[in-house]
């Protein structure tokens, strides 16, 4: 939970507070193969995709490595990104066998942007000097605060501007896309890019890659034929399968390998999102930097070692901030390896 707030809540995702010199922190996994690695790599394609650029899979392994080091590495790590590389290679073949031609024209990608939140000080009601506002309210002094904010892709498609994401995850749950309905991530982003270009924005689009080895896989896209199991019932000339012994497979919506969503975006989700931001940037200026900053949010061990040692774990535990906290034998007792993030659904389905 700490390293969320302090990665996107607060650093990541949008909130700027005046006097407060926000550096934007990569986390630096020095080529460690992770989910959030196999993300970043699917985002370097998918900007040279739209981009136009030639081979930009090619592109996007060169850029990965670049970021890396990638021949430094030892030899089980750059193991694991080999794969990742040749998965990605088929993962955009498929991806341009699935869009062969795109209905939008891209306006932006990869955006960055930095907006006031709303028109009027949240204190005094006056209005801000848009378009270049102080960083506090010239009439009652109260800090003006801001979004920051970066956007995949920026499209129009007939006349109607939407702002896309891409997110790689391993399954698509009911309950995980209803969850984008009501993003706020979306929502700044869609607010962030009216704000800043003047441009009425009609909505959002999530484009889901899934994390299955078997995208691109000639094989996966085969079953056993379940008339002739394959010349186990000695049928000769299977009306089925035609004697191939195998048959298409067919997909259900949700094991589909690409999936978009378009979601509707209005003012009064605009005006829920300032107050939303402006009611959290409050909070963490006044209960956070005025008390004790690496107290500002709830100590939460179990989570320290999901996705490799925590980067901020030091904000967790008193000590020396600049050496690593070692836990004790119980917490290591009680820890369990987070289930591989990069999965085949698909073999696990027949093996069942």
């Amino acid at each position: 939970m700490r390293k969320f707030f302090w990665n996107y809540e607060f650093n990541g995702t949008g909130i700027k507070l005046p006097d407060q010199h926000v550096v934007k922190k990569k986390i630096d996994y020095a080529g460690e193969p992770n989910p959030l690695s196999l993300g970043q790599l699917i985002h370097y394609y998918l900007a040279n995709h739209y981009a136009g650029v030639d081979n930009p899979d090619h592109n996007a392994i060169a850029k990965s490595q670049e970021d890396i080091g990638f021949a430094s590495l030892d030899h089980e790590d750059r193991n694991v990104w080999l794969d990742w590389y040749e998965w990605l290679e088929r993962v955009a073949k498929e991806y341009n066998r699935t869009y062969p031609q795109e209905e939008f024209s891209v306006i932006q990608l990869e955006t960055e942007g930095s907006v006031p939140l709303g028109d009027v000080c949240y204190k005094c009601g006056k209005e801000y000097s848009l378009p270049t506002p102080t960083e506090f309210c010239l009439n009652c002094s109260a800090p003006i605060f801001h979004y920051v904010f970066r956007i995949d892709l920026v499209t129009n498609t007939h006349g109607h501007i939407e702002v896309w994401d891409h997110k790689s995850t391993k399954s698509l749950g009911d309950d995980y896309l209803a969850s984008w309905e009501h993003s706020m991530q979306m929502w700044g982003y869609c607010y962030g890019q009216e704000k800043a270009t003047g441009m009425k924005v009609d909505g959002y689009v999530m484009n889901f890659i899934r994390k299955l080895k078997t995208i691109g896989d000639p094989k996966a896209s085969l079953k056993q034929c379940p008339t002739c199991r394959n010349g186990s019932k000695k049928r000769i000339g299977c009306p089925t399968c035609g004697g191939e012994g195998q048959v298409e497979r067919t997909y259900k919506p949700q094991e589909q390998p690409f999936q978009r969503f378009h979601h509707d975006w209005n003012p009064e989700r605009a005006e829920r999102f300032v107050r939303q931001r402006i009611t959290t940037c409050r909070r963490i200026e006044e209960n956070i930097f005025q008390s004790e900053p690496d107290r500002a949010w709830p100590c939460n061990p179990a989570q320290c070692h999901n996705m490799g040692r925590c980067p901020y774990i030091n904000l967790c535990f008193k000590g020396d901030p600049e050496k690593w906290y070692e836990p004790d034998d119980l917490l290591l007792e009680r820890y369990e390896p987070q289930e591989p993030d990069y999965v085949d659904k698909l073999a696990k389905e027949e093996i069942v």
